[in-house]
């Protein structure tokens, strides 16, 4: 996606619901510089953002700079890339969804189903603070870890011995 380098500045993730929403709106920096704080605010509540009035503040804020201006065709080039971009990453945003609904629809069936749903903690980073991305990629690695440890022997999870010392032993010499 080809944006201004206020909307780099100004959004923390460029590929989340609330972000695309407003580069929809305003995909060229001449726009997203009229974009109201009232706007802003909007798009991050049906986010479900948390801090919405410092956040929109600061967008708005970011969003206003003056960065080094290009020429209005680079502008409309840039504009016509990201509407493209957001409509990509909202109809794989979609398609993902569906996928998850028919995991979660057929994970069942699976004949490791015991052992797969037998893992818990899915969200203990989060609750201790951690960011979302990072909670997210400490949590794939810890479950892509134990789930090979239960099925390699074809067992269920057990947190008394997912982590024993044994265990790691045995899985370091595995």
């Amino acid at each position: 996606m080809n944006t201004s380098p206020a909307a780099v500045e100004a959004f923390e993730d460029l590929t989340a619901p609330d972000t695309l929403e407003l580069l929809a709106k305003a995909p060229d920096p001449v726009t997203a510089a009229r974009l109201s704080r009232t706007q802003i605010r909007a798009a991050l509540t049906r986010a479900r953002r948390r801090d919405v009035d410092t956040k929109a503040t600061r967008i708005h804020a970011a969003l206003r700079t003056d960065y080094l201006r290009r020429d209005q065709v680079i502008d409309a080039a840039s504009a016509a890339t990201t509407r493209a971009s957001i409509q990509i990453l909202n109809t794989l945003r979609e398609q993902i969804a569906e996928l998850a609904a028919q995991v979660e629809a057929h994970l069942g069936r699976h004949p490791d189903a015991e052992i797969i749903l037998s893992q818990h903690g899915i969200d203990r980073p989060r609750a201790r603070g951690m960011e979302h991305r990072a909670a997210l990629r400490q949590l794939a690695n810890r479950l892509v870890g134990i789930l090979h440890g239960c099925l390699k022997p074809r067992t269920p999870y057990d947190e008394a011995t997912a982590w024993s010392p044994d265990a790691v032993d045995r899985a370091a010499a595995a």
